[in-house]
């Protein structure tokens, strides 16, 4: 009987945390202006980074059945989608607050960051996924001829 597969809880606790980032930086407007649009804003922003971080997270639960893909390869995934999520965040975040990327404003910002940041992370992931498919497909009709 096969193992089963799964991503680990320590890389799901670490993806979990960083939807409190919109809070960290709407706090001081809420501590300076308090009011209910800010508090509906930032659980609106939480489910965002929510979805937006936990979604390579799904695609790699999806990616297991379809391609049958080991443990070791599917905690591999999982290390790349959140060293990826939170670099892309944090430098996007970086490149608004320096003024280089300064297209948008800053609410704009709160919900295209983590969004830009999941389709990066997709650009990285579903490649790989496809060429490990290949690969393995490749292998087995080797081993058939």
């Amino acid at each position: 009987m096969a193992e089963k597969v799964k991503v680990n809880s320590r890389i799901l606790f670490l993806k979990k945390q960083i939807v409190f980032f919109p809070l960290i930086l709407l706090l001081p407007l809420f501590f300076f202006a308090p009011s209910s649009i800010y508090l509906v804003n930032a659980s609106i922003l939480i489910v965002h980074y929510f979805l937006c971080f936990m979604g390579p997270v799904y695609i790699v639960r999806a990616l297991i059945d379809k391609l049958s893909l080991s443990q070791s390869l599917v905690n591999i995934f999982a290390v790349i989608s959140i060293v990826c999520m939170y670099f892309f965040t944090f430098l996007n975040w970086f490149l608004f607050f320096t003024g280089l990327d300064g297209s948008y404003t800053f609410y704009s910002a709160l919900f295209l960051i983590p969004f830009l940041s999941f389709i990066k992370v997709l650009m990285i992931i579903l490649p790989i996924a496809v060429l490990y498919f290949l690969f393995a497909l490749y292998k087995k009709r080797k081993n058939e001829s």
